[in-house]
């Protein structure tokens, strides 16, 4: 793993970790619902760069004004409690019922592609009509075939219980980047793995999976939903991350399932943001491979 940081003061560099540090600790304590926390442009997406300007902000390095929807309270400042919001607007989407922010500035990317792994178990042509299907082996219909950030039911409409063995396994989730000195502020990753033969301990961002989700180099905002896992990564010092391991994430084996294979495992990069907080998604790739 490439770590180069640049000459920031060292009490900023310390506000920042404080500040990165905070998010993974309280990510999913609050939500805004009379806007959408974050969401600079006004796509009612919250993406990665967005997330870096809104630390940026509160830590005086830029103007309320590269973002006004952090500021909830409009007190010119941008709090704590206000990054926690835009973190969970960037785990679960925005919420319904809010508005995008009047005279927006263009720092986010204007979309996010969804993940969309194949299928592991399909279901009948009728997966994706909002019902759910019972006699088809359907467990949940949300009225698509999508799967990511904020999508609790996965592409064939099946989530597969998982009796917990007490068998654990790790796996590495890796980074690449093009070019290859590349340093990343921040990423949005989607991992999908193989349910029912798997799970993260815990739901949501509970303590279990913020336990189970680690990083030696990003801080970590972690959502399980049960089939697949998000996770927003924030470099803490705002020096910039260089490809290597991105995250580790602790699994347990479901209770009568095999050794799950690596093919079964996918990760799709949903966002990033270089040192010039310029979206470079494109330039970033990431797999899953189990120890």
């Amino acid at each position: 793993m490439m770590r180069i940081c640049s000459p920031p003061r060292a009490a900023r560099r310390a506000l920042a970790a404080l500040a990165v540090a905070a998010l993974a600790l309280l990510g999913s304590s609050e939500r805004a619902a009379a806007q959408c926390t974050g969401d600079c442009n006004g796509d009612r997406l919250v993406a990665i760069n967005e997330l870096i300007t809104g630390v940026t902000i509160a830590l005086g390095s830029a103007p309320v004004s590269s973002c006004p929807s952090f500021d909830i309270n409009g007190d010119g400042s941008v709090a704590i409690n206000e990054l926690i919001a835009a973190v969970n607007n960037a785990l679960a989407g925005c919420p319904l019922g809010g508005t995008p922010t009047s005279t927006p500035t263009p720092t986010g990317p204007t979309s996010v592609p969804t993940a969309t792994a194949t299928p592991t178990t399909p279901i009948g042509g009728t997966c994706g009509n909002g019902d759910i299907e019972v006699e088809r082996g359907e467990t949940c219909d949300d009225g698509n075939r999508d799967e990511g950030p904020g999508d609790s039911c996965p592409a064939n409409c099946h989530v597969a219980t998982c009796d917990p063995s007490g068998q654990e396994i790790t796996a590495d989730v890796q980074f690449t980047t093009d070019p290859g000195d590349l340093l990343l502020l921040g990423m949005t990753l989607f991992v999908r793995y193989p349910d029912g033969v798997v799970d993260v301990p815990g739901v949501d961002s509970d303590p279990a999976v913020n336990e189970a989700v680690t990083s030696d180099f990003f801080s970590v905002t972690p959502n399980d939903q049960s089939y697949g896992l998000t996770t927003v990564l924030i470099d803490p010092f705002l020096s910039g991350v260089g490809a290597g391991t991105a995250v580790s994430v602790r699994f347990v084996r479901c209770a009568g399932a095999g050794a799950p294979s690596p093919a079964s495992f996918t990760c799709t990069v949903i966002d990033a943001t270089d040192l010039d907080t310029v979206d470079v998604r494109d330039q970033v790739g990431c797999s899953v491979v189990p120890r």
